[in-house]
């Protein structure tokens, strides 16, 4: 995979199969927490990771523990046999996080020559910190670009119960499927709007004001008084733009007069500048926090970015 992270393992396979090969076989268990001078804890156990020996989380004792075959197993349910191939699974951290990403057989062109692909992306946690998630991620093939952003009445992310219940997998799957239908006919509806919509030069400057705002300061400004002759001093609001937000916003026009992958397939349109945003979000921008562009990108502030920029380049239609 292009971010790196996971193993891949391409083909139409069982997801108990691509769990072994992805290095997933392994298990969690709840552990007594005890301090170091030997007092126990109660009402916290750590979830271990009994191959490893190494604790992922502080939970509760209310928390169950869903096995990876068990969080991960109900994919097969519903993607459905030949509906989808399993292209990548993985694990964030130690095992905190484990993912796996499918790939669904449907290819949109935009443009001409210009596709995008459906993804699934299904995580679980084993720290607490997240339920089962499926989320719906449009990829942009020319560019691999990351296209996943929510729109009002069609969830882009469905949240589902740890359990190991079959019925409730299947239930699950249901859910998953329907919204998935509905995410897709939206979002590509949605790209194919900004497609056709071209920027001008003042809708990009009111585009990176929006996203990559200047600041305003308060200064001291000492003038001369023109009846007295004295200095006069008051305070004035000064609007400037960051010498880095300078960069960033020159990084991302460039990608999207030009240089950006697919540019020249986009043109100088919304589609063109959503794409530039998330090139450089995907690939360009660094972490705060030192995680990886994809994680960032997905779950991370890289995500709110490109949301924000969806948002403001969809206003016009209004997300209908």
């Amino acid at each position: 995979p292009w971010h790196g992270l996971g193993t891949a393992v391409p083909g139409a396979m069982t997801m108990a199969q691509a769990i072994q090969l992805g290095n997933l076989d392994w298990e969690v268990e709840k552990q007594a927490l005890i301090t170091v001078p030997g007092l126990s804890v109660p009402e916290f156990f750590a979830t271990v990771r009994k191959d490893a020996s190494r604790a992922l989380g502080v939970v509760g004792r209310g928390y169950e523990v869903v096995q990876n075959r068990d969080a991960l197993r109900f994919f097969d349910s519903a993607l459905g046999e030949n509906a989808a191939a399993i292209d990548t699974v993985g694990a964030l951290g130690h095992g905190e996080v484990i993912w796996a990403m499918a790939k669904i057989p449907e290819i949109v062109e935009i443009t001409e020559g210009d596709p995008i692909e459906h993804y699934l992306l299904l995580m679980t946690s084993h720290d607490g910190s997240t339920a089962i998630k499926a989320l719906f991620t449009p990829v942009r093939v020319v560019c691999n670009n990351t296209l996943s952003a929510a729109l009002r009445g069609a969830k882009q992310t469905v949240s589902v119960k740890h359990t190991k219940n079959v019925d409730d997998h299947l239930d699950a799957a249901h859910k998953i499927l329907a919204e998935g239908n509905r995410y897709w006919e939206r979002v590509r509806g949605a790209f194919k709007w900004m497609a056709k919509t071209e920027m001008t030069t003042e809708t990009v400057q009111a585009f990176m004001d929006s996203m990559f705002p200047p600041k305003v300061r308060r200064k001291e400004v000492t003038t001369t008084d023109p009846l007295t002759g004295e200095p006069v001093t008051t305070e004035q609001d000064i609007v400037e733009v960051a010498a880095r937000t300078l960069a960033v916003r020159k990084e991302i026009l460039d990608l999207f007069e030009g240089e950006g992958l697919g540019a020249d397939l986009a043109g100088k349109t919304k589609w063109g500048m959503f794409n530039a945003v998330t090139e450089w979000v995907d690939y360009n921008r660094k972490s705060r926090t030192g995680i990886n562009n994809w994680q960032n990108s997905v779950l991370g502030l890289g995500a709110n970015v490109r949301q924000k920029a969806f948002d403001f380049l969809l206003t016009e239609t209004e997300q209908k």
